[in-house]
């Protein structure tokens, strides 16, 4: 197991590696862009998944929203920009261009009694729009 714990005052996430599993963990992410003060203590609240292949795909954005309590994924219209090659500027040009193709609830697979540590009002929550 490959592990890279990130210092949690300087950023919010952790990456670990098990076999051919890689879990990215986000610590508090911030509820909306808003929510996210611009410059080094930037929080990352989104994560992009892609892939370097023969089979070439586009990736996809996973967002939390807080509001519907659930994953949003989105996916780009066209190609993922590539980093920028002036040295200077380390942060890669974000595609904007992104459509909502899937929301995935946060606890929309639970059943009832697989909880058993929730109190009632808990466990309705998280059953909420079966």
């Amino acid at each position: 197991m490959l592990t890279h714990e990130t210092d949690h005052a300087s950023t919010n996430f952790a990456i670990q590696r098990t076999g051919d599993l890689l879990s990215l963990r986000l610590s508090y992410p911030p509820y909306t862009d808003a929510d996210n003060p611009a410059g080094k203590r930037r929080k990352v609240r989104q994560v992009e998944i892609t892939q370097s292949s023969t089979r070439s795909s586009d990736g996809i954005r996973v967002i939390y929203d807080y509001a519907r309590d659930g994953w949003v994924i989105e996916q780009p219209r066209c190609r993922i920009v590539e980093p920028s090659p002036d040295p200077s500027d380390p942060e890669p040009e974000l595609l904007e261009d992104c459509d909502k193709v899937a929301f995935v609830r946060a606890w929309g697979r639970q059943q009832p009694g697989d909880l058993p540590w929730l109190n009632a009002d808990d466990r309705n929550h998280a059953l909420r729009d079966r």
